[in-house]
């Protein structure tokens, strides 16, 4: 794809995202809306990105980890089979050069974050998470301020 196209392409997602935001926003009863934002960094405390690194990389095959509330300085890899859970109150912060969770292994749930801040270069595909294997579950999370929000590569 050469450079003109990347960038037409880019501009058009952009207007149709923007459009849809709109057209959400105008349409929006506040008695139905659901809220979609996490708490914002300054309000949460800073997360243990050693420990969450930790306990992605120890542990049996199929552990649910249940990462306490806070913001949590990634990126992260997740390697193994297991359940991630965030509960809503965490935020996985990428650095802006990468992907902010990559996984790499099947069997893999991803549930209840809000993720912010993947790299933007689209010949790398960066993404809020990067999935490259079978049957991960991507559920209840907020993606911001990613190139993509949920990339599978099969």
């Amino acid at each position: 794809m050469t450079r003109g196209r990347v960038i037409r392409v880019a501009a058009a997602v952009i207007t149709v995202v923007t459009l849809l935001r709109l057209a959400v926003t105008a349409g929006v009863d506040a008695s139905t809306a659901v809220e979609l934002t996490a708490p914002e960094p300054a309000s949460l405390p800073e997360g243990d990105a050693a420990w969450l690194r930790a306990q992605l990389a120890a542990g049996p095959d199929g552990v649910v980890i249940d990462v306490p509330p806070g913001v949590y300085q990634g990126p992260f890899l997740v390697e193994r089979p297991l359940t991630l859970r965030g509960g809503g109150a965490v935020v996985l912060r990428g650095d802006g050069t990468t992907h902010v969770v990559k996984v790499t292994a099947p069997d893999v749930t991803l549930d209840g974050f809000h993720i912010r801040g993947s790299g933007m270069n689209l010949s790398r595909d960066h993404a809020a998470v990067h999935v490259s294997a079978p049957r991960a579950v991507i559920r209840h999370n907020v993606v911001t301020d990613s190139l993509h929000g949920i990339y599978i590569r099969g």
